[in-house]
């Protein structure tokens, strides 16, 4: 008689639980509580948090919805240049009101991406066996991928890489599903640019391969690229993708590629990854084409080779020409036009003019070897559940899912005291006058603007717990024209002194400090709280209610 699991109608909670497990093993869950934030004061995380923290307080009905503009100001911001994770951005802002005055939600975010990288794993896999424990094991592997989890160092947004693994499930499934998918789509504008272009490549290759098998007709599927295109136009307009007019594009294609090497090396510019196999040094930039897939894979992937070549055949379907024909164009597209070995470069081609605008906008070219890096999972698993006795495959399963576990241990901890064991974060605009400043101004004006200034947190900071605005941040792409005026803008209000009134000016160029307190007329301040210099329009209750702190 065949053993039947009390709860055998719920085991999609098994990789659930699985992924919760896994979330508070290496994160040490204290990341959900909304009200802690230390852990993300410093770097990227700051983008993300200080980013939502401006756009709370933004109207609800605005156009367009993202658009966050007493962050940068001029420079064209929005919610979707800050990583904010614009799709909990605009879950969260109707319910501002009553949430509290710190809050983040990106520790949830983490524990749902846990979770669905988990679950969509688990649905993918049994698409090839009908065992119901083999999925499970195999989705465990999905959470712990290293290419994954590095995502937790700083990119959280990346973390998502449940959609791919959503859309490859959405290839392989029996039947398609219009709906499913522009949900998908819509949700992943929503979250990350390089996640919806890789999707979107998923998808195509999904289209072509229901065509091929007849399961839809040209005219339905032109019906469907048409939907499915003016749906996500209409979704980034909103979202604020077009803030920033024509500088979307960027350099660092070639530098931020694939490495050959990838996916046996350890090796990261934080922590090596693995105890036991040796690392290669890396290049500048190769950590965005960080892409170990673990020693229990690699092991895992041997055994899979091995097999096959006892066979002596592979026996493929229609269904898996456009899914190769994809992964050869990421492929392709990944290694970008440095071909680089370890340390060495091969050669270097020049990239066609026409190839400029995507390669500009898509620079981090290493991260287009995700949606492969999960076909060799899935490769390696269905040779496992399809040429092996399932007790075998178990086995199998267990013993390397041990090794990947104990191999990443090091590497674990290290984003455990990353989340758990971070010191306060301590503003040093630690003077009383700053919250005379805050009452009596509404902008603060950094002279002159950048990208990412070296004091960009606590001003930062500071503009958006006080509910002012500042003309600088932290963004992942600004318009560089509206950067250009900002610049003269301000250089020509202190040579004709008419400086904004209601703006209080923060120097990051000594030189141009010392020239622009010539140039105020008596009622203004110059001087120097906690090391920021500074000119105040107008600053006669605070300089006299606090001229021995400046």
């Amino acid at each position: 008689m065949k053993y039947r699991w009390p709860l055998s109608d719920y085991w999609f909670l098994l990789p659930i639980f699985a992924a919760l497990l896994a979330f508070t093993v290496i994160t040490g869950g204290t990341i959900i509580w909304p009200g802690y934030t230390d852990w993300l004061m410093g770097g990227d995380p700051a983008q993300y948090w200080i980013g939502w923290q401006f756009f709370r307080y933004t109207p609800l009905f605005q156009w367009p919805l993202g658009a966050n503009p007493d962050y940068g100001m001029s420079l064209g911001s929005s919610i979707v240049y800050t990583d904010s994770i614009p799709l909990l951005a605009f879950f969260f802002k109707p319910f501002n009101k009553i949430l509290p005055d710190t809050f983040q939600y990106f520790g949830l975010w983490i524990l749902v991406c846990f979770t669905l990288q988990s679950y969509f794993a688990w649905r993918l896999l049994s698409l090839f066996t009908h065992d119901k424990w083999l999925p499970f094991i195999g989705s465990i592997f999905f959470i712990l991928a290293p290419a994954c989890l590095f995502r937790l160092i700083s990119h959280f947004s990346l973390f998502a890489q449940w959609i791919l693994i959503a859309g490859l499930y959405f290839y392989f499934r029996k039947h398609f599903s219009i709906r499913n998918w522009i949900i998908l789509l819509v949700m992943t504008t929503l979250i990350h640019p390089y996640l919806l272009a890789m999707l979107l490549i998923i998808w195509a290759a999904d289209l072509t391969q229901r065509l091929w098998l007849k399961q839809t007709s040209i005219n339905i599927t032109l019906g469907y690229v048409f939907v499915c295109s003016i749906s996500l136009i209409i979704v980034s307009w909103a979202a604020g993708y077009f803030t920033v007019g024509n500088s979307i594009g960027t350099v660092g294609f070639g530098v931020y590629r694939l490495n050959l090497l990838s996916i046996v090396n350890p090796d990261d510019m934080w922590e090596k990854w693995s105890i036991l196999l040796p690392s290669q040094n890396n290049n500048t930039g190769d950590y965005e084409g960080f892409n170990y897939l673990g020693l229990g894979m690699i092991l895992l992937g041997l055994f899979a080779i091995y097999k096959l070549l006892k066979i002596g055949y592979i026996k493929l379907s229609i269904r898996i020409i456009p899914i190769f024909v994809i992964s050869i164009i990421f492929i392709l597209y990944a290694l970008s036009n440095h071909i680089v070995f370890a340390n060495y470069e091969l050669f270097l081609y020049k990239i066609p003019s026409i190839f400029l605008p995507i390669t500009n906008a898509f620079r981090c070219s290493g991260r287009f070897f995700w949606p492969v890096y999960y076909v060799i999972y899935i490769s390696i698993f269905y040779v496992l559940f399809s040429h092996f006795s399932r007790n075998t495959a178990i086995v199998l399963c267990i013993v390397m899912l041990c090794i990947q576990i104990v191999d990443s241990l090091v590497v674990w901890r290290m984003f455990r005291n990353r989340f758990v064991h971070v010191p306060a974060w301590v503003s040093p605009m630690s003077s009383p006058a700053w919250n005379d400043i805050a009452n009596k101004y509404k902008k603060i004006i950094i002279v002159f603007p950048s990208n990412k200034p070296y004091n960009w947190i606590p001003l930062s900071q500071f503009a958006a717990s006080h509910h002012m605005a500042i003309n600088t941040g932290y963004f992942a792409r600004i318009d560089s024209i509206k950067e250009q005026e900002a610049k003269n803008q301000i250089f020509n209000a202190f040579e004709n002194k008419q400086l904004t009134t209601n703006a209080i000016y923060i120097f990051n160029d000594d030189k141009f400090w010392n020239y622009a307190s010539s140039q105020i007329t008596p009622s203004d301040f110059s001087g120097v709280l906690d090391g920021f210099y500074i000119i105040a329009p107008n600053l006669h209750s605070v300089k006299n209610a606090h001229s021995k702190l400046f």
